[in-house]
């Protein structure tokens, strides 16, 4: 799991264009964050795989700029 330092909204983005998304599915089938957990589900939430914790924020955040395979920009917000 890596830490993520000094993250600042809409300065930074965090690539996880490691995560394949089908044209349909709305990003938060495979991304989401939780608590200072950003998570990835490799396969969406409709198959067998589960959340995995990819990094933690050293710090609160209550949304996050990331890119996914070339798109930039998405946002991603917390998870109570």
């Amino acid at each position: 799991v890596d830490t993520i330092a000094d993250y600042t909204f809409g300065s930074d983005i965090v690539d996880v264009s490691g995560v394949t998304l089908s044209n349909a599915d709305p990003f938060s089938d495979y991304v989401q964050l939780v608590g200072q957990s950003l998570q990835i589900d490799l396969d969406g939430s409709t198959g067998p795989g589960g959340w995995i914790t990819i990094a933690q924020f050293d710090a609160d955040v209550f949304a996050v700029d990331v890119e996914i395979n070339g798109i930039a920009g998405v946002d991603i917000t917390l998870i109570a």
